[in-house]
């Protein structure tokens, strides 16, 4: 499985993946991780608050006196940037006055302060962002990824470490979104020692498709996916979107299901498949699986994830499922089944086809 971008803190060696680059960062003094339902450790930390160019300071502590809500995110990645802005939200809504929003991000990739905050301003960031040169604050939390929401009680406590979205289920009927705002009026919040592994595709089922339009790897020619389900709207048949990348082994496990299953139920079923191409070890790479497995698909170039980001993948291999009304219908992100089955399992699903009639119709 091939991670998307990522923020990652171990005990001697910070690192940040994104965009599948590994950049070392050992911080000066490494902090001790706080747990969920411990004391939020007193820090002081640079920040660029809204309007201004030049970093200030901020004091975070264990008596806040109202309910501190972070949101880590990494600048210039349009995924974890909407996440942060979904948090910012809340500092203007029902949790205005009664909730602290705060933004982080880590500098990283030629970013320095000034091209922070042009970034920050271009998105309308209206709450102070902590700007980290280390990893002090992610690695206190014992951030794993971005984006990453905190929360931590009106007592200090830290309840929450590592939500990746608002809708994010954290305990038994109750969402992320909801756990801030009981934390805003004063309610308890239950302490998480640990979140399930979230996939934010899974939030746009039910979701009417975004489109976009991609050049294929192989030729010219680009792809709108808006005119392909228009046609496929017509003709009653199923989009399926696959996104893989050429070094991700699980992607490769599963290959060759998706093209058994492309091939037989090619009459009810379009895939595209999709990936980030960055060099040309990556191209040799794609060409080498496309050849070797016979894929008989479009695979269409994503460059700079925009499209991954669009669709909120996180991880590679990802299968969305789009109905022929252009609503999306269901996600699949394991790497452990059986993507023939899965293709057969959704043409009876959706358009009632029977898997022997709809591979004899193929």
């Amino acid at each position: 499985m091939r991670h998307h971008p990522a923020l990652l803190a171990a005990p001697l060696l910070a690192m940040l993946w994104l965009e599948g680059d590994l950049i070392a960062s050992p911080p000066a003094v490494q902090p001790a991780r706080i747990q969920p339902g411990a004391a939020f450790t007193a820090l002081e930390l640079p920040v660029l608050r809204p309007g201004e160019l030049q970093l200030s300071t901020i004091k975070l502590g264990a008596s806040a006196g109202r309910p501190l809500v972070i949101c880590y995110f990494v600048i210039g990645d349009s995924l974890s940037e909407d996440v942060f802005l979904d948090v910012q939200k809340l500092a203007g809504g029902s949790a205005r006055g009664k909730v602290e929003i705060l933004g982080a991000a880590k500098l990283m990739g030629g970013t320095d302060v000034a091209k922070a905050a042009g970034r920050l301003s271009e998105m309308g960031a209206s709450v102070p962002v902590i700007i980290e040169g280390g990893l002090t604050l992610a690695t206190s939390l014992g951030l794993a990824s971005v984006p990453a929401i905190t929360l931590v009680d009106a007592g200090g406590v830290l309840r929450i470490a590592e939500a990746k979205s608002l809708r994010q289920t954290v305990a038994q009927g109750l969402t992320m979104s909801r756990a801030i705002q009981d934390a805003a009026q004063g309610k308890p919040v239950p302490t998480v020692a640990r979140l399930p592994r979230y996939f934010p595709a899974n939030e746009l089922v039910g979701e009417r498709s975004p489109d976009f339009s991609l050049q294929q790897f192989q030729g010219k020619e680009k792809v709108k996916l808006s005119e392909l389900l228009d046609r496929n709207g017509r003709d009653k048949k199923i989009t399926a979107l696959y996104f893989w990348h050429p070094n991700c082994a699980q992607c490769k496990k599963v290959m060759p299901g998706i093209v058994v299953g492309a091939n037989n139920y090619r009459k009810w079923i379009d895939v595209l498949s999709i990936a980030e191409i960055k060099d040309e070890d990556e191209a040799r790479n794609c060409e080498d699986t496309v050849r070797g497995h016979g894929i008989p698909f479009p695979v269409l170039l994503d460059e700079g994830k925009q499209v991954t980001n669009r669709f909120k993948v996180i991880s590679t291999p990802t299968m969305l499922f789009i109905r022929p009304d252009g609503v999306v219908d269901s996600v699949y992100t394991r790497a452990d089944i059986s993507y023939t089955a899965i293709f057969a399992n959704r043409i009876s699903s959706i358009l009632k086809v029977e898997a022997g009639q709809a591979r004899a119709g193929s």
